[in-house]
């Protein structure tokens, strides 16, 4: 606990990991309002929804070493992924496409693997 509250470097893990989960909270409060009431689906349609997440949180697990070996900066991996979720979520906002919505879910889970991965590596950082 003394070593997080005189890190600045924890600091800045923290705010940062803060305002990711109180942005990304959206997509999970708002996703069954849109699948239900805009999509019209149902459970069947969000559980699809949630399982492209899944799936592509595990793709990009097996893919995180290649993309981290192209961008070995970490602070460069925090921006791209966080430029990427939010483009997916404004997109999640508009489109009412079910593929294109599944889509999207699956560039916005490998965003999201990057982004948390990131977030661990600054955290363990000396």
């Amino acid at each position: 606990m003394r070593f997080v509250q005189n890190s600045p470097q924890m600091h800045t893990v923290l705010i940062r990991t803060f305002l990711f989960i109180f942005f990304i909270s959206g997509l999970w409060t708002l996703r069954p309002v849109i699948v239900s009431q805009d999509l019209r689906l149902r459970a069947p349609g969000y559980g699809l929804l949630l399982g492209c997440i899944g799936v592509s949180a595990v793709v990009g697990a097996a893919v995180l070493p290649q993309i981290q070996r192209n961008i070995p900066i970490v602070d460069r991996q925090v921006i791209l992924s966080t430029v990427v979720l939010a483009l997916v979520m404004i997109a999640l906002g508009y489109l009412r496409n079910p593929l294109v919505l599944g889509l999207l879910a699956t560039i916005g889970g490998i965003a999201w693997m990057m982004l948390v991965s990131s977030f661990n590596v600054a955290a363990q950082e000396p």
